[in-house]
């Protein structure tokens, strides 16, 4: 009895192959009296069964290993179907832009362009903001016109007045080229990542509401966009929405969405209190801050706080993430690159302050850019073009109420159209306050 439990036991250790002579139910058998578990079946199978189940085995392996095959054929075989689609929806989508240029609401310039000197010496256009885009002041009554044109950069702010809000205002940008290029603030924002800053400074002629907003509006319709565009837009709203979030702030936006009850803008705007400055001075404070300096002006206010008429409030607004001089998107990551236009249209945009619910505007800066349409390309060129300055004025009102060209209008976009490349830095923003 002994012997035959052994030989189950090795049978059942070895491979059938070796002790394929024990495969018997002569050799089975059951031990009751040695375990008190009862009973040990020894079942064998023969060298053939194994070989079968053996081929089996490989058969299954191959099939395996040729279905994961196919679904990776499958899985490139959609992102490239993807990547088609995308393409396609951007084809489409720059259609409709280029067709829309014209069918938008254009701003007609109420008069011709100056000539830009830096303090009285003549400079390379291409090397300062005017060459690329300008910034005009438009509170009063929505027009362009030159001579509210805001000089970037500048040695004095601008004075702005409107029925509820009386100050100055000034913009410091980095110019074109690499970091480290020489201008008036290089020594305040040279060293700091923000693109570019605004600064504006006074007081409230009339008592303010609380839910005063300081944002970014355009007067019409963004294009449709593609699944690309649509994807980068979502990113840039969850970035603000957690920089606002992180700060007690809100953005407001209602790109997308029905604007029926908005005035007719579109708008992405945050509560003014939440400015990255807010300094708060008694009108006769001698220590009010000058905001043309390389001075670093600090200062915050509650989100709750209370704007008052009898004070001197100074605000400051500044940014990494969007570069007016190549209008595009900055240091977010995957839409780094991105240009406005694609996202906005090939409109200018403003920089508001206003009240929302009676649709009063406190502050209103509109921002355009040479690549929006050929129209203010040639407007922006024409600085350097003192004899064509009237025919581009006259060039852009043309086109912009009929959406044809007229002659003179096509010489000057004969002029030049240059490919200015401008060095790009991706970097990151140890002062994440704004977007």
């Amino acid at each position: 009895m002994a012997s035959e439990r052994t030989q189950c036991v090795w049978s059942s250790c070895f491979p059938t192959r070796w002790f394929g002579f024990i495969a018997s139910d002569e050799w089975c058998s059951q031990d009751a009296e040695a375990s008190s578990a009862g009973r040990l079946l020894c079942i064998m199978k023969s060298p053939v069964q194994v070989d079968v189940q053996k081929n089996e085995n490989v058969r299954l392996q191959q099939c395996l290993t040729t279905l994961k095959t196919e679904k990776t054929m499958l899985h490139q075989q959609i992102i490239s179907m993807q990547h088609k689609v995308e393409e396609i929806e951007e084809e489409i989508g720059s259609e409709r832009i280029c067709r829309s240029s014209t069918e938008m609401t254009q701003p007609v310039i109420q008069d011709s362009p100056r000539m830009k000197n830096e303090d009285g010496i003549k400079v390379d256009p291409r090397s300062t903001f005017d060459y690329y885009g300008a910034c005009y002041d438009v509170s009063s009554d929505g027009k362009i016109r030159e001579c509210r044109r805001l000089t970037v950069n500048s040695a004095e702010p601008m004075p702005i007045e409107t029925e509820w809000f009386k100050g100055h205002i000034m913009v410091m940008h980095k110019p074109p080229g690499p970091d480290g290029t020489p201008f008036r603030y290089l020594d305040y924002l040279g060293s700091k990542r923000r693109r570019w800053e605004m600064r504006w400074q006074g007081r409230f002629k009339k008592e303010v509401p609380s839910d005063l907003r300081f944002g970014l509006e355009v007067d019409n319709d963004p294009p449709e966009l593609g699944f690309a565009t649509r994807t980068l837009v979502r990113i840039l709203f969850k970035v603000a929405s957690r920089l606002a979030e992180a700060r007690g702030s809100h953005l407001y936006c209602n790109y997308g969405s029905q604007r029926h009850s908005d005035h007719g803008a579109t708008y992405f705007m945050f509560p003014l209190q939440s400015a990255d400055t807010v300094l708060e001075h008694d009108l006769d404070d001698p220590t009010i801050p000058a905001i043309c300096t390389n001075e670093n002006l600090k200062g915050t206010v509650p989100i709750k706080h209370k704007f008052r008429t009898d004070k001197v409030y100074t605000f400051c607004y500044y940014s990494m993430y969007c570069d007016f001089v190549t209008w595009d998107i900055r240091n977010v990551f995957g839409v780094s690159g991105t240009c406005l236009k694609s996202m906005l249209g090939p409109q200018p945009f403003r920089i508001a302050l206003k009240d929302p619910v009676r649709n009063e505007y406190y502050m209103n800066m509109l921002l355009a850019h040479r690549t929006l349409t050929r129209e203010w390309a040639a407007h922006f060129e024409s600085q350097d073009q003192e004899e064509l300055q009237r025919e581009h004025s006259v060039a852009s009102f043309y086109s912009a109420v009929s959406g044809n060209e007229s002659p003179s209008a096509s010489n000057a976009h004969t002029i030049a159209h240059h490919g200015i490349t401008v060095e790009q830095h991706v970097l990151v923003d140890d002062d994440v306050q704004a977007i």
